[in-house]
């Protein structure tokens, strides 16, 4: 349990743990991150017209700004022809997956 002065982890039961040097964690999150960059920059070069006659440093600020996530099954980007909720402020790249229009 965790004590409510400095906290302490405690293991129940015997446990077993995989250990590694926190210095090889960050090590591979960082390459994971650039990585991950490096996909991202590719695909908006590739996809999103005009990227690919920016200046570096223009396209650089214009990747920065993207974020990636994953919308579930069915949900709904717009209605009626109405944007719904946060999504009005967005812009969509479908990078991966399928959506369809229901009329």
């Amino acid at each position: 349990g965790i004590e409510s002065e400095g906290g302490a982890l405690r293991t129940l039961e015997p446990c077993e743990f995989l250990l590694v040097p926190r210095t090889i964690v960050s090590k591979a999150n960082q390459t994971h991150k650039q990585d991950c960059l490096h996909e991202r920059n590719s695909f908006l070069r590739k996809h999103f017209p005009g990227a690919r006659d920016l200046d570096p440093r223009a396209f650089d600020h214009f990747a920065s700004s993207f974020t990636q996530t994953t919308l579930p099954t069915r949900h709904a980007i717009c209605k009626a022809g109405e944007v719904v909720g946060a999504d009005a402020k967005r812009v969509y790249i479908l990078k991966r997956g399928t959506c369809t229009i229901l009329l």
